[in-house]
């Protein structure tokens, strides 16, 4: 090629570089002209009047006349022999119409949690009318093993009502007077941590899912609490907490076993769920042993320091 024609090739590749930069700039100049895209906003649908699910309606003055706490106490109980059908079973109807539809008659008892001024079932007890033990767990976070003492006297035949944020101080003052006003003698309650035999999960957390009939969502950790299979549905299930499992394996256990259960897990989810198999006269150590099996920690009976409902006196 001769020096003229690589002097042409060298200015015109020189003029398409000048051009493109001029095309840049001038792109540039006119964008900041441009208002920016908007995105595109998709509005759902409007709800359909039957999708629209209506929450309970509020209680009547006339329910609050016979549950609402006084000024100062923060658990008390109620004999639902002395509150008429219609309050109750109408506070029961609007709040579980369900339930409601299927045991019209109403639950034995009932425990009523008042929250910011409303008040809402918070449990309900079929065949049993105390539930207080079940709102000691609500309330304080002791489970029926971690009881020292005479735990009968933690008895109340009929509805509990009790106010949610209270401290643990103020619902040990107002089980004290409601035990007294019980019938039973004075005693006198605290929160301790006591040395007891417990039932420790330890190790390094290892699922194995059982091979069952459907126990679970999809995508969650599921833990079948049971002695012998073949799994029978119908004894239910929660999910929540290792301190919630504890409390659920601790139910399950018979009087002579049952003792606190405590995770001390490594590698563990945070949630899971589990599930009770429906049996006659479940095993306690096969309960223990198929857990290990499930989570991959070790059980054994320690000496512990367990954080307990202390009752003296009485």
């Amino acid at each position: 090629m001769s020096e003229a024609k690589k002097k042409a090739a060298r200015l015109a590749i020189v003029g398409l570089l000048l051009a493109a930069c001029c095309a840049f700039v001038l792109m540039m100049t006119l964008r900041s002209f441009w208002p920016p895209a908007q995105p595109t906003i998709a509005l759902p649908p409007p709800s359909s009047p039957a999708s629209v699910v209506e929450p309970p309606a509020p209680p009547t003055d006339e329910f609050a006349k016979y549950y609402a706490l006084p000024p100062g106490v923060f658990v008390a109980g109620v004999d639902p022999g002395t509150v008429p059908p219609d309050v109750r079973l109408g506070f029961y109807n609007q709040q579980n119409p369900t339930q409601a539809r299927a045991i019209p008659a109403g639950p034995d008892a009932m425990s009523i949690r008042w929250r910011n001024h409303t008040p809402s079932v918070y449990s309900m007890s079929f065949g049993n009318d105390n539930v207080l033990p079940t709102v000691l767990t609500n309330m304080l976070d002791i489970y029926p093993a971690e009881i020292s003492g005479d735990a009968s006297l933690l008895t109340f035949h009929g509805d509990i009502v009790w106010q949610l944020g209270a401290t643990p101080e103020q619902y040990i003052s107002s089980l004290e007077k409601l035990i007294l006003k019980n019938g039973a003698p004075a005693v006198h309650l605290a929160i301790q941590n006591v040395q007891e035999k417990a039932i420790v999960f330890s190790g390094k957390w290892v699922y194995k899912r059982v091979d069952a009939a459907r126990m679970s969502t999809s995508g969650s950790f599921s833990i079948l609490i049971y002695s012998n299979l073949p799994y029978v549905r119908g004894a239910g299930g929660a999910s929540g907490t290792f301190r919630q499992l504890a409390g659920a394996i601790e139910d399950r256990l018979s009087d002579q076993m049952k003792k606190p259960v405590i995770f001390e897990a490594q590698m563990a989810p945070v949630r899971l769920s589990w599930f009770f198999n429906r049996e006659d006269d479940p095993d306690d150590k096969l309960i223990l042993d198929h857990v290990q099996e499930q989570t991959g920690l070790n059980w054994s009976v320690q000496t512990r320091a367990v954080r307990c409902l202390v009752i003296s006196g009485g």
